[in-house]
């Protein structure tokens, strides 16, 4: 999170993943669909509103500098250049599988109650997590889009970075939402 000058309140750092998947062509010529997921109505925070799944970079542990010295068999994503946005990389990739139980990870992420283990034993340090499980996650599927900053008149104030992660057209994708923060998920076609 970062001070913003003048006002006492943070900007808070998160990252979000745009799933696109191709689609049958519609009648507006579009020929892939997105995904969006409606926050639970209960929440304190944009409560019924729909979004990407994503959330805040709130682990410390996230830290590219921290996957290099605890996990070495994860070092070698150094090369690619992503050193600079990695922790909002892992967040998005942590936020997703938190949310909606989709892990974008190489390794074997079979197994229903995945989400749980790591949720129970691991307590988000998807660090140890993938560690234990020997996942390593892919940062590099992830296209960076665009970074949004919301309003600071506004609380909570967000500085988000958006990433696109394409579906192949034989993937099918699973949900498995957490309830307690999405109740919908929708695939919609953008003409």
């Amino acid at each position: 999170m970062y001070l913003l000058p003048g006002i006492k309140q943070r900007l808070k750092i998160a990252s979000s993943i745009i799933f696109v998947r191709p689609a049958a062509t519609d009648k507006f010529g579009a020929d892939y669909e997105i995904l969006l997921l409606k926050r639970n109505p209960n929440l304190n925070a944009f409560a019924g509103f729909y979004a990407f799944p994503g959330g805040n970079q709130d682990n410390p542990g996230d830290t590219f500098e921290n996957w290099k010295a605890n996990y070495p068999e994860f070092s070698g994503h150094e090369h690619l250049g992503f050193s600079s946005d990695f922790s909002k990389r892992i967040a998005a990739i942590r936020e997703s599988f938190e949310e909606i139980n989709f892990l974008l990870a190489d390794g074997d992420t079979s197994g229903a109650d995945l989400r749980d283990q790591y949720t129970s034993k691991h307590k988000s340090d998807f660090l140890s997590f993938c560690k234990e499980k020997q996942l390593l996650p892919c940062i590099s599927k992830l296209k960076a889009y665009t970074r949004i900053a919301g309003p600071i008149n506004l609380y909570p104030v967000f500085d988000t970075q958006f990433y696109f992660y394409f579906l192949d057209k034989d993937h099918d994708m699973q949900l498995s939402m957490n309830n307690a923060e999405f109740t919908d998920a929708k695939w919609l076609s953008i003409p």
